[in-house]
């Protein structure tokens, strides 16, 4: 234990001498530079770096760079003929810390300069406790302030210098307390991912998951439902505590001619087999979630915050949070669930069957946490967080 905190001093002692070495560098007033959530290219950091890409003419001048440390990454952001660098490369870290903006989907690059202006763009809003908010579970020691954690993960300690959250309400009930931001740092503009639900998309492939291109079962009368559960701190099989009757469900979807989708959170690592099922699959990893939602007719969700994003579509969402009081004690909640939720809230597998044939929606509570929730209702996030930036 003694060793391995010792390694953790030395590992990272060595990262800020070298980093040190990087303040001599002259630093540009011209490099944006994005990392994905997750290392991935997903998200509210893909939908911006696309957006400035495709309105270049609007921002001249700006050096668009993106940084990963995960080669397919790398490889799927070259193959779209944009700038990119491995972080872990002298390239990667020499752009990073000349950047002016660092825009990012979870916590900012190591590399970045202390002079490189700071923007989360963050992955959700957060229904649970998040971040520094976080006082109980596994997760707990990350953000206690210890020497280890500090060391350890840098990235998490080194606070924001703006937020993108999408209203005074939730700047003030989960962005501002959980990355220790003032509140006038926190631009409620709205996510860039959410854009595109305000687009006139038209995708008869959309539907492609197998081998067996089953868009031409996708029909005007079906309906497709995506569920999309948090993941646990735990780690344990949720899915198998939800009591989910996948066989049960695959034959109510055949009635009608209706299709599942099953989402699960980039941090779940569950492996779940649905190959046996006609009318349930799994999300392909390798394809973009918020162009798909698009599509999607019931979101079923527990404590995921998709269920805020979606809710700027219009249509109905069901919530399934099997284990409420269980994950509230485990993690804790910003809102009150029940006030917070616009759909119905189901416990057990016999009522989510039941209730997926229902389709009816409370508009006026809807609308009460739509306009709570969201300032901004227009499709221009994107726009408003580009504009900012390079007038400021």
């Amino acid at each position: 234990m003694i060793l391995n905190k010792f390694y953790i001093v030395i590992k990272h002692g060595f990262k800020f001498v070298f980093k040190s070495l990087f303040q001599l560098t002259p630093k540009p007033k011209n490099i944006w530079s994005f990392k994905g959530f997750g290392d991935l290219y997903i998200d509210n950091s893909m939908y911006l770096f696309e957006y400035l890409h495709d309105n270049e003419h609007l921002y001249k001048g700006i050096r668009l760079i993106w940084v990963t440390a995960d080669p397919n990454t790398f490889l799927k952001v070259k193959k779209r003929g944009y700038q990119v660098f491995m972080r872990n490369t002298m390239k990667g870290k020499f752009y990073l810390f000349r950047s002016k903006y660092h825009f990012y989907g979870d916590y900012p690059d190591y590399f970045i300069s202390n002079k490189t202006l700071s923007v989360n763009l963050w992955h959700g809003i957060g229904l649970k406790k998040m971040d520094f908010d976080i006082k109980t579970g596994p997760l707990k020691s990350l953000f206690d302030g210890s020497f280890i954690s500090r060391i350890k993960r840098p990235d998490i300690y080194r606070k924001p210098n703006f937020v993108i959250s999408s209203s005074k309400y939730v700047t003030k009930k989960v962005f501002s307390s959980a990355f220790r931001v003032n509140e006038n740092n926190c631009l409620n503009f709205g996510y860039p991912r959410n854009d595109i639900f305000f687009r006139n998309l038209k995708n008869t492939n959309i539907f492609d998951f197998r081998k067996n291109n089953i868009s031409n079962r996708v029909t005007n009368k079906s309906k497709v439902y995506i569920y999309m559960p948090t993941w646990r701190d735990s780690g344990n099989n949720f899915i198998l505590d939800s009591g989910i009757d996948f066989e049960k469900l695959n034959n109510k979807l055949l009635e009608n001619n209706d299709f599942f989708i099953l989402k699960l959170h980039p941090n779940t690592k569950l492996k779940i087999n649905l190959e046996e099922y006609s009318n349930i699959f799994t999300f392909p990893e390798n394809m973009e979630l918020y162009k798909f939602l698009n599509y999607i007719d019931v979101l079923i969700t527990d404590y995921s915050s998709v269920f805020f994003d979606f809710l700027l579509t219009g249509k109905k969402i069901i919530y399934f949070p099997f284990d409420l009081k269980k994950y509230s004690d485990e993690r804790g909640f910003n809102f009150n669930y029940y006030e917070i939720t616009s759909g119905k809230v189901v416990f057990n597998f016999e009522e989510l069957l039941s209730e997926m044939i229902n389709l009816m929606i409370d508009d006026k509570k809807h609308n009460q946490i739509l306009n709570k929730i969201w300032e901004y209702k227009d499709g221009n996030a994107s726009k408003r967080i580009a504009n900012y930036f390079y007038e400021m």
